[in-house]
């Protein structure tokens, strides 16, 4: 069963006191609507993100239709804090970017990934850190009935313990000027290429504000 907690930061990366999402690792997850995103033939995810826990391959983001080796989603490799981004568009067709870092638990990062035409791209607290030359994006995959903000695909993989904040998907690859202008920003929902924003700030922790294209 999902269930989600709000917590007052008030040294939040947006400025200004405000709402963020604690999910504690136990099974809380947020259920996003199905068949959102199915038709970008490029897009943007990203979010501010701070792990209190490496727990095994936890991840912040997953999208998925009906089978789990079809699926898209940030994460970290194994108990490191290594971070990845990843498509799977079959079993044995994983495309994937993969960032050492020395991430401590307990400090907020913000990440961005970007897919489509030009390939994939991983920025990093607004930097571009990584390149994989696939094209394909949610368009590339079956429909995505499954997807999470705090929960993996896969059952053995551990639940996200840490804090979310202004989860956002654009229907555009978005560059790394954009990402790094706007990451600090509060935004107003109405942005052109924005279909998703969840900033949690209504204290309502499963609810979906999406706009047109």
């Amino acid at each position: 069963m999902k269930k989600f907690l709000l917590l007052l930061f008030l040294t939040s990366p947006i400025l200004g006191q405000n709402l963020v999402l604690e999910l504690d690792g136990q099974g809380s997850y947020v259920h996003l609507p199905g068949h959102i995103f199915d038709n970008f033939e490029e897009a943007t995810v990203e979010a501010w993100v701070k792990w209190e826990d490496w727990g095994l391959f936890s991840q912040w983001f997953a999208f998925s239709g009906d089978e789990q080796w079809n699926a898209m989603g940030m994460n970290h490799f194994m108990d490191s804090s290594d971070l990845q981004f990843f498509v799977y568009t079959s079993l044995y067709e994983l495309h994937l970017i993969r960032l050492g870092t020395n991430l401590p638990l307990g400090q907020w990062c913000h990440m961005a990934a970007v897919s489509g035409r030009g390939g994939m791209r991983f920025y990093l607290n607004g930097m571009l850190v990584g390149r994989n030359s696939f094209e394909g994006s949610f368009a590339a995959m079956d429909p995505g009935s499954q997807n999470y903000l705090g929960k993996s695909n896969w059952q053995d993989n551990a639940y996200f313990r840490g804090q979310l904040d202004e989860v956002r998907v654009w229907s555009v690859a978005r560059s790394e000027a954009q990402v790094r202008a706007a990451m600090g920003q509060r935004l107003s929902g109405n942005e052109v290429g924005l279909v998703g924003l969840w900033n949690f700030d209504a204290g309502d922790g499963g609810r979906s504000v999406t706009t047109g294209t």
